[in-house]
């Protein structure tokens, strides 16, 4: 092997390892890169959470002229849909409301909001609301023949019921 050849071998090594390095370096780069871009998702879902959970307050707080003060009181929720039984426009904030929470519940499915940062912001007062406008649920799903309606919000629901 002549001095040419030993030195050509010796840069080709030396390229080989210089490749290599790079290659390994990339990866690294690659798998932070990834690592940090599945945080700032995580963080958007939390922050998105906030912001639905924000919404939901103030949309329960518009309806309030409408619907039980206290919707964590069985009783009184059972009392206010005895008397708006029958009455479709008392009964339409219900609607309204429970459409919300399912939107909300479609949102924590498709991974689009954050089911613990909602827990600890409004999971009881979900769950809550859920077990006390059951009855109102199942008469929904009677009138209009959908019994699928509210399913996503009842699945929240009993997910929440293992996180609190």
């Amino acid at each position: 092997m002549e001095t040419s050849e030993a030195i050509t071998s010796l840069v080709n090594i030396a390229a080989l390892f210089f490749v290599g390095a790079q290659v390994l370096l990339a990866r690294r780069a690659i798998r932070n890169t990834t690592a940090a871009q599945q945080d700032e998702w995580s963080r958007l879902r939390k922050q998105a959470t906030i912001d639905a959970s924000i919404s939901t307050a103030q949309y329960r707080e518009s309806l309030k002229a409408d619907l039980p003060w206290n919707d964590r009181d069985p009783g009184e929720v059972a009392e206010f849909l005895r008397a708006a039984a029958g009455d479709p426009e008392k009964l339409a904030p219900v609607r309204q409301y429970l459409n919300h929470l399912e939107d909300v519940a479609v949102g924590v499915k498709q991974k689009v909001l954050d089911i613990d940062t909602l827990s600890m912001l409004s999971g009881s007062r979900i769950v809550d609301t859920v077990d006390n406008y059951a009855s109102h649920i199942e008469n929904v799903r009677k009138q209009l023949k959908r019994p699928q309606i509210y399913i996503e919000l009842e699945e929240l629901a009993n997910r929440l019921r293992t996180l609190n």
